[in-house]
């Protein structure tokens, strides 16, 4: 498991997420910062479930008294490895690794369930911080930010305002047959803040228990729009996996790009996050550099111990979940969307972490914040 905090005001003001099923440990956060809005860019905080305990961010230290950035995030560690009650063989299995972002700076650390004792700095160069998880849900932040990026460029023919109807003309030929013909009207900027009124998972899902968005057809969706009841209140939040999906398959109709290409065009490349693609073997991500996934990839357990992982395809709603990253990968991400991506450098690390992103990714970056 993975984490990433910022180092701004982290002994005074905090918050967390609920627990994990898996893990009671929880993500904590500075409740200063206004991540998300509601909407899926907050995600990135939330690392397939992992979680911090809430004591261990506001004990440590005072406003008189603060403890070093690193300091600090060893104390943040050995509290969630002596808080982390998973079953026995799961914690013997789990481990966490943690970057925190302290302005320009970037320091890494790891602890195993259960061991307080072996938390401990990490270099850059680590293969722990360049280890590959599946990171799910954070794939939305990128394409929400492909989006955002997009629709900054002249002639993308991608809009914020754009709808369904515009961008999906076989569901548009369709509209007498459509349960819900309000589908039609709704725009990007809806699906990307979960406004769309649309189902948490779509109908018609038929992949494995650890993906059930694989196999999902271009058919399959066109049959699953028909068949959608919109929420009574279009602008309404509601989190949706099945939104998020169809927003990537409409930015890819939009543009003639696979999404793994807008995403390495506008995001990846970019920011030089190298560890970023998708599962080894499948077909979600030919334009993202390929990965040898099967032997840096931390596999997941389910509580019963066996190894669990989504090698499978993804399928057209790719957009809301397939994307494989590492911890070094998401901390660059994490520092751009801070605020910190601005060119000064990072005297502790190395590559994108030294590198600001790019004028284009930061105006992206403030329409989304």
């Amino acid at each position: 498991m993975m984490a990433v905090l910022d180092a701004r005001r982290p002994r005074t003001s905090c918050t967390r997420l609920p627990p994990s099923p898996r893990c009671s440990c929880r993500l904590a956060w500075p409740a200063s910062r206004g991540f998300g809005c509601g909407v899926a860019f907050g995600l990135l905080l939330s690392f397939l479930g992992t979680a911090l305990p809430q004591s261990s961010l506001c004990h440590s230290a005072s406003e008189d008294a603060p403890l070093p950035a690193s300091a600090w995030l060893i104390d943040v560690l050995q509290g969630w490895s002596t808080s982390c009650d998973a079953p026995g063989l799961v914690a013997a299995q789990c481990h966490l690794v943690a970057a925190l972002i302290d302005g320009s700076s970037i320091t890494y650390a790891r602890v195993v369930a259960g061991d307080p004792g072996s938390a401990a700095l990490l270099p850059p160069s680590s293969p722990a911080v360049h280890q590959l998880y599946e990171i799910a849900s954070i794939t939305k932040v990128f394409t929400a930010l492909v989006l955002a990026r997009l629709s900054a460029v002249p002639g993308s023919g991608v809009f914020l305002t754009a709808t369904v109807g515009d961008l999906y003309p076989a569901l548009l030929g369709q509209r007498a047959q459509m349960r819900d013909p309000r589908l039609l009207e709704v725009t990007l900027e809806h699906l990307a803040s979960h406004t769309a009124g649309m189902p948490r998972m779509p109908p018609r899902l038929h992949g494995t228990p650890n993906n059930p968005f694989s196999g999902y057809t271009d058919d399959d969706l066109l049959q699953a729009c028909l068949q959608l009841e919109l929420a009574p209140h279009l602008g309404t939040f509601f989190y949706s996996n099945f939104g998020f999906g169809l927003l990537g398959r409409l930015l890819e109709k939009a543009t003639g790009a696979p999404l793994s290409s807008l995403i390495s065009t506008h995001v990846t490349t970019p920011l030089e996050m190298r560890d970023t693609g998708s599962a080894a073997g499948t077909t979600d991500a030919p334009g993202l550099s390929p990965l040898d996934w099967s032997s840096r990839v931390a596999p997941g357990h389910a509580e019963d111990g066996a190894v669990t992982w989504r090698n499978s395809s993804y399928g057209v709603l790719h957009g809301n979940g397939f994307l494989t990253s590492s911890l070094a990968d998401m901390a660059v991400l994490a520092r751009a969307m801070l605020g910190h991506a601005d060119g000064e450098g990072d005297s502790s690390g190395t590559g994108a972490e030294r590198r600001g992103a790019p004028a284009a990714l930061r105006a992206a970056l403030a329409e989304m914040f």
